[in-house]
C-alpha cells in the first residue's frame, strides 16, 4: 500500500538549494563541508580581485612611466633648444622694410642718423636695440643699428616690436625693397657688423 512520506518534525529541514539546515526551532546552520566550500570560494574571489587590481596597477604604473619618459625627452629637447638660443643669439622672424634719407621717409633730408652718424647702406633703424648692435638678416646680410623710427612702428624699450628699417641710398631702392619677413639673428656684444648685404 502506497503511503505519503511525512517529514518528522524533529528531523532538521534542509534547503537543498542553499545548503542551509533549519532545525525545529527555526535556527539555521551549515555543515562544515559547506563552510569550507564557501571559504574556498571567498578565497578564490579575493585572489582574482587582487590579481585584477594588481594588473591594473602595473598597467597604470607602466603608463605613468611612459608619460614620465616622454616628459623627460621633451624637457631635454627644450633645454638643448634654449641653450642653442643663448649661445647663438635669438633667431626670430622680423618685419623688414627700407627707407632713405629723403624728407618723405624721415621728415628731414640731412642724412644724419639718430646716433649722429651719416646714413650709409649697412645701417638699420630699431628703437630698442642699442646703437652699434649687429644684426644678421636672413638672405640679405649683416647690418648695424644706428637709427631710430616711429614708436608706433618700431616700439621702444618697453615694447619690443620686431621691425627693422634698412637704409637705402635712394628712395626708389627703398620703394622696390618692399616689405619682407625674415629671420633675424642678433649677434652677441663684442662682434661688429660687416655692413654687407644685397641692395
Amino acid at each position: 500500500m502506497w503511503r505519503m512520506n511525512v517529514h518528522d518534525p524533529k528531523e532538521p529541514k534542509i534547503n537543498y538549494r542553499t545548503g542551509v539546515t533549519r532545525d525545529e526551532r527555526g535556527i539555521e546552520s551549515q555543515s562544515q563541508e559547506d563552510i569550507d566550500e564557501d571559504r574556498c570560494a571567498d578565497l578564490m574571489i579575493t585572489r582574482i580581485l587582487s590579481r585584477v587590481i594588481h594588473s591594473r596597477g602595473q598597467a597604470k604604473a607602466a603608463a605613468n612611466g611612459r608619460v614620465r619618459r616622454s616628459m623627460i625627452r621633451i624637457l631635454k629637447m627644450f633645454l638643448i633648444y634654449a641653450t642653442c638660443l643663448i649661445l647663438l643669439g635669438a633667431v626670430e622672424v622680423w618685419k623688414i622694410t627700407a627707407y632713405c634719407a629723403c624728407k618723405k621717409c624721415c621728415g628731414k633730408s640731412d642724412g644724419i642718423t639718430a646716433s649722429g652718424k651719416n646714413a650709409v647702406y649697412g645701417y638699420v633703424a630699431c628703437n630698442w636695440l642699442p646703437f652699434g648692435t649687429t644684426v644678421a638678416i636672413d638672405g640679405i646680410g649683416e647690418f648695424t643699428v644706428q637709427d631710430r623710427g616711429a614708436k608706433s612702428q618700431f616700439g621702444d624699450d618697453k615694447n619690443h616690436i620686431k621691425h627693422l628699417d634698412v637704409y637705402m641710398p635712394t628712395h626708389e631702392q627703398a620703394r622696390q625693397f618692399g616689405v619682407l619677413y625674415r629671420k633675424v639673428y642678433i649677434e652677441p656684444k663684442g662682434k661688429h657688423a660687416t655692413n654687407q648685404g644685397a641692395v
